[in-house]
């Protein structure tokens, strides 16, 4: 039996169309959104879609205007934003939001291959040795009502609802186990 070392909880808000609405959302809000996931179209392109994904110990949208920042790159075509803040803790270290990160954008490189990532590292799996569960729920920032379904190529499609990653301590290999999609029961 594998014993979980680590627990994060992300409510993922989302898909803002613009900073502006972003920004206008994150100040009303009373938590920290440390965690963002872009969606869109590179400039010219007429089908490939392409993503990131990013950390951040400032706003999002304070993040999102740095220059140089990958939005720039997908700003002027249809895009989604989406943020996260981690729900069960009540203040998270940077080495965490790191961790959790890495997790997500290898776990993206792997499922949708590298190609459409705009992230140019972390597509590894994390040299931890910590056994790490990470859940992930996805809300409408304008209603605070929890999808029940999502496009197809949306982040909150691709991502799955639950990862576990495990640590063998005896080989020192990793595995990556997922959810994609939790079942309501009640």
């Amino acid at each position: 039996m594998h014993d979980i070392d680590k627990a994060f909880f992300l409510k993922w808000y989302g898909p803002f169309d613009s900073t502006k609405a972003l920004r206008d959302w994150e100040q009303n809000q009373n938590y920290s959104y440390h965690l963002y996931l872009l969606h869109g179209m590179k400039k010219y392109s007429k089908k490939k879609e392409c993503y990131y994904c990013g950390m951040t110990i400032r706003t999002a949208y304070q993040r999102l205007k740095d220059a140089e920042h990958h939005i720039t790159e997908i700003q002027n075509r249809k895009h989604a934003i989406y943020v996260a803040r981690f729900s069960n803790v009540e203040s998270i270290d940077r080495k965490d939001i790191c961790l959790v990160e890495k997790l997500i954008t290898s776990y993206l490189g792997w499922s949708i291959n590298e190609d459409k990532m705009l992230n140019r590292t972390n597509f590894y799996a994390p040299n931890c040795p910590n056994e790490i569960c990470i859940t992930n729920r996805w809300y409408n920032w304008k209603t605070g009502n929890e999808y029940q379904r999502t496009p197809v190529n949306s982040p909150a499609h691709i991502v799955p609802d639950v990862l576990v990653y495990r640590y063998d301590h005896l080989d020192k290999s990793v595995r990556l186990t997922i959810a994609p999609r939790l079942k309501f029961i009640w």
